[in-house]
């Protein structure tokens, strides 16, 4: 910690208030429960008993994210302004300018989360990511792990490669009502990906040379390819979509080409 500045008022025991102020190099923080854990976190910190504010600045850190990502993302570099202010019926948390350079690609965007005190009422987010350059061959590094784990294990061997070069996330609405199969809410993950590899059945030639739009809305998947190649067979204008990645009946899944 540099420059520490720590105010109280009151029992130092118990203070009615406090204000802090600090810079931070390298923190690191373990992971509990729903928070995420970081390691080399370095930027300038301010807090009272209300509200509070960090900038990051990092170089050379490691997130972790065990509720969303199965493996911790090592990042290069970090950014962006991360506030969050206490009142009387909730918390409510923003981040914005978020910048990240990581191995495997660049993010930036931001979110707003609102988070009840009362526990029988839902957490609300609101959230935009854009990345590029993404790595294909690390892909399931970043499959959520609300995913199924059918789909998330298929998917960790199908896609073989391929490059990223533009997608989104973005989420809105309660977190209890995701996947928003009621349409009260929106989740979507789109990426278009160049020159992929896919090995979609065990002893099948995979599908290489591939040029594809993949797009996660709500509960529902859909693929778009535009061209490939199977050994001498060129492949094209295939479309190949699942309305319902986890319905009580089963996964039906459609393709056209």
């Amino acid at each position: 910690l540099d420059d520490f500045v720590l105010q109280l008022k009151g029992d130092p025991t118990a203070p009615t208030t406090y204000s802090l102020q600090t810079g931070i190099r390298a923190l690191s923080v373990q992971a509990y429960d729903r928070i995420p854990g970081v390691q080399g976190l370095s930027g300038r910190l301010s807090l009272d008993t209300t509200s509070g504010e960090l900038q990051v600045a990092s170089e050379k850190s490691t997130l972790h994210m065990p509720r969303l990502f199965p493996q911790p993302v090592s990042l290069r570099r970090a950014g962006g302004r991360l506030s969050w202010q206490r009142n009387a019926s909730q918390w409510q948390i923003e981040g914005s300018g978020l910048e990240v350079a990581a191995e495997d690609g660049r993010v930036n965007g931001g979110f707003e989360a609102h988070i009840p005190h009362a526990t029988a009422q839902s957490p609300q987010l609101e959230l935009r990511l854009d990345f590029a350059n993404m790595n294909g061959a690390h892909a399931a590094n970043y499959y959520p792990v609300a995913l199924p784990e059918a789909l998330r294990h298929w998917l960790t061997g199908a896609v073989v490669s391929g490059r990223v070069t533009t997608g989104h996330v973005i989420y809105s609405g309660a977190l209890r009502d995701f996947p928003f199969r009621a349409g009260n809410g929106r989740f979507e993950v789109a990426a278009h990906v160049t020159n992929g590899v896919f090995d979609y059945l065990p002893g099948w030639p995979v599908i290489e040379n591939i040029e594809a739009d993949l797009l996660f809305q709500n509960a529902g998947l859909t693929v778009t390819g535009s061209r490939g190649r199977i050994r001498g067979l060129d492949v094209s204008q295939v479309v190949v979509s699942v309305a319902d990645l986890r319905p009580p009946d089963g996964a039906k899944v459609h393709v056209q080409g």
